[in-house]
């Protein structure tokens, strides 16, 4: 029966111990994962559907990443497609003459993110792989000067100890009623800025990409006259 009990009491002590652990180690790490979403998700809008598909099936930008030193070491690396399919009338009648419509179905990518990294240290890059010529994007941020991200767009991440939505880019599909592909890649790093960065000891980041479709608008044009 004693045996028993110091085995029961040894068994706990190695509980207490492998908790603590896991607690410790947690402290240290810069990334912590959350908000964990499935591999496809698709909006429907009133002027079509558009399907979103995150190559490493998940919304959510994590790297459990542990004691990171500032570098161009590429912490997260995520490519996503969106496909959408504008299903406004792209054959509109006027009269005897057939002409395309002129309504587009726009959409935003945002990031929406926490962080208590301070301001700037934090970098997020973004760029299209594959474009079309029956959509438009808009890309926001600075144009990367850094060569290992040429073709980037530079997000300096303001510190956010409450959830804050940054728009990284608009866009819009046309009219064609046929599903129409654009593909962005994500990379997030943390620069060193030759300063001491000792302040970002044990920094956190939690964010995620929230890609949002909006009803269908005309595009104007100017009436040069004749």
């Amino acid at each position: 029966m004693e045996s028993n009990k110091q085995n029961t009491a040894l068994l706990i002590v190695i509980a207490v111990a492998t908790l603590l652990v896991a607690v410790v180690g947690a402290t240290f790490a810069y990334f912590t994962a959350v908000n964990n979403q499935g591999s496809t998700a698709t909006v429907t809008t009133t002027a079509g559907s558009m399907k979103i598909d995150f190559q490493d099936g998940t919304a959510t930008l994590a790297a459990n990443i542990d004691k990171i030193q500032p570098s161009d070491t590429v912490l997260v690396d995520k490519t996503f497609t969106l496909v959408g399919t504008n299903t406004t009338n792209a054959a509109a009648t006027d009269g005897t003459i057939n002409k395309p419509s002129t309504m587009v179905m726009p959409f935003t990518i945002n990031l929406v993110y926490t962080t208590d990294f301070k301001d700037g240290d934090l970098h997020v890059w973004l760029k299209q792989t594959v474009n079309s010529t029956d959509a438009t994007v808009t890309i926001n941020g600075t144009t990367s000067t850094n060569s290992s991200f040429e073709g980037y767009k530079d997000f300096a991440l303001a510190e956010a100890t409450a959830e804050t939505n940054l728009p990284l880019a608009t866009g819009s599909f046309n009219a064609t009623g046929k599903a129409i592909t654009l593909t962005f890649n994500l990379k997030m790093t943390f620069p060193d800025t030759g300063d001491n960065q000792d302040n970002n000891k044990g920094a956190k980041f939690n964010g995620k990409l929230n890609i949002v479709g909006d009803k269908a608008t005309e595009v104007t044009t100017a009436n040069t006259g004749a």
